[in-house]
């Protein structure tokens, strides 16, 4: 199944989608938990598994703190 068909089938944002992979992979690369990522970025795990299962969208505000707790830059898009 192709990605734009997944996300349309099962009701999931694209935004949702790509925040939840980013997030996922960051803490995949690092060799982490989601427990262990949750303390580095000062959050709650659920928080982390909320983002990464695309059940929950992550405010700027909680990107802006996994970006910092692992040295990378958000940078956010526009598309008319």
């Amino acid at each position: 199944m192709k990605l734009d068909d997944f996300i349309r089938t099962s009701g999931i944002d694209d935004g949702a989608y790509q925040a939840g992979k980013l997030v996922h992979e960051l803490r995949l690369v690092h060799g982490l938990t989601q427990k262990e990522m949750a303390k580095k970025v000062g959050v709650q795990q659920e928080a982390i598994a909320r983002v990464e299962s695309m059940e929950h969208y992550p405010t700027i505000r909680f990107l802006e703190k996994v970006c910092k707790a692992f040295g990378v830059r958000l940078q956010l898009y526009w598309k008319m």
